[in-house]
């Protein structure tokens, strides 16, 4: 569905977030049999979580979120803090050097 194309990168913007309540507006619009046909629903479900995963306040006290933040690094939410891994470095939110 070119709605869920639309989304591309997800990012904490408002008009990311439009764009995921779009695609998911128009995908609930459909048909039960409408549905059985759209290929990237995960893109839909991924992006939603991604979404909400960079909300602030988010993530859960266990490791619930990966999610490419760009093409060289991973967020990533354990225990509460976010964490982003990249080129084989984790850091914490504050630019620490975690493992």
């Amino acid at each position: 569905m070119e709605a869920i194309n639309a989304i591309g990168k997800v990012a904490l913007t408002s008009e990311c977030k439009a764009l995921i309540d779009a695609a998911r507006a128009a995908y609930d619009d459909l048909t039960d049999e409408q549905k059985a046909l759209i290929d990237n629903y995960a893109t839909l479900t991924d992006a939603e979580a991604a979404y909400k995963a960079l909300e602030p306040g988010q993530g859960g006290d266990t490791a619930v979120s990966n999610t490419v933040v760009s093409e060289k690094a991973t967020k990533c939410i354990v225990n509460g803090q976010l964490l982003i891994k990249k080129n084989d470095v984790i850091y914490n939110v504050l630019g620490t050097i975690v493992k």
